[in-house]
């Protein structure tokens, strides 16, 4: 069975190699078979890492360019296969930079179970998921303090959870979801905050179901962790990366985002786990009024304790008792 880590070593074979060694030929290192496709490992000649989709071609939707990512339907690509020269119609998507192969080979994996599917099989099929991952590696931008430490926040339950993967599984983040965490397990909103117990919430979260919050207090100091510090925790924490990155495409991150978030977070208060029922809300909003935002201070005195909040902590892989 093809792993993540096979692709993510025939990949750093083709930065390895000079590509001056066979111009304009794409040099096939190795290739992966899957039931209704191949793909096709190769060093490009621009002395890029590429991965080609045979027989993958077709003119719309077109191709596109990111930071460290190009995806490039092409009817005509010059390879170099089993020692025999060919030219063939392919997608080519090629990586830009040695330092985001792992990334890549786990957008390879991604694209490679695609293709043992036969439904999935298809250059709209995988155009798609190309521009899902495509915000893997796009332009960084410097976060607010507000999304800053909303990032920190969640990383820093990935990295402390013992159900890591299965909470990637259901990350949904600040964008794409009223809760942070969804599992069958249950709701997981994550809040953040530089003062303890005071949070923005909006209307809708307060109002779930059997959902929880986790307050977070945190401040900048220099003995404390990184975005980045965080993410090699989590990734320390899985047996294959691939999951993480593509929890990262589903809220929108970009790898150089993480990177531009330098600050150090120290907790300054024990992190604390409420019922949403517990949660101070608006009570009745004028009909026709949406998209209703505002400010709680939670009750401390409301926080899960003993049993509860083992049970509870449980639910998401968290011990919440140190």
């Amino acid at each position: 069975m093809t792993t993540a880590a096979d692709l993510t070593a025939a990949l750093r074979r083709s930065f390895d190699r000079d590509p001056a060694a066979e111009p304009g030929t794409f040099v096939v290192l190795q290739a992966f078979d899957a039931a209704h496709g191949r793909l096709l490992v190769a060093a490009s000649p621009s002395g890029r890492s590429a991965v080609i989709l045979p027989d993958l071609f077709a003119t719309t939707p077109a191709g596109f360019a990111t930071r460290k990512l190009t995806a490039t339907p092409a009817p005509k690509v010059t390879l170099t296969l089993d020692g025999a020269t060919r030219t063939i119609s392919a997608t080519i998507v090629e990586c830009a930079a040695p330092d985001v192969v792992e990334p890549f080979a786990a957008l390879a994996h991604c694209i490679f179970a695609l293709l043992n599917e036969k439904d999935s099989a298809t250059w709209p099929v995988v155009h798609g998921i190309l521009r899902q991952w495509s915000s893997l590696f796009a332009e960084g931008r410097n976060l607010d303090e507000k999304e800053a430490l909303g990032l920190w926040g969640e990383l820093w339950v990935l990295a402390s959870s013992s159900r890591t993967a299965a909470l990637i599984e259901g990350w949904r983040g600040p964008h794409a979801g009223v809760a942070d965490f969804v599992s069958k397990a249950g709701r997981l909103e994550v809040k953040t905050a530089s003062r303890p117990f005071v949070h923005h919430v909006s209307h809708g979260q307060v109002e779930l179901d059997g959902a929880y919050f986790l307050s977070l207090c945190a401040e900048e100091g220099e003995d404390g962790e990184t975005v980045s510090d965080l993410v090699q925790e989590v990734l320390r924490r899985l047996p294959d990366p691939s999951v993480f990155y593509a929890g990262l495409t589903r809220v929108g991150c970009s790898l150089q985002t993480l990177e531009l978030s330098k600050a150090r977070r120290v907790m300054l208060t024990a992190p604390a786990l409420f019922r949403a029922e517990d949660v101070p809300r608006v009570r009745e909003i004028d009909s026709g009024v949406s998209s209703v935002r505002y400010t709680v201070t939670l009750e401390a005195g409301r926080a899960l304790r003993g049993t509860q909040l083992t049970d509870a902590a449980a639910l998401f892989g968290l011990d919440l008792r140190k």
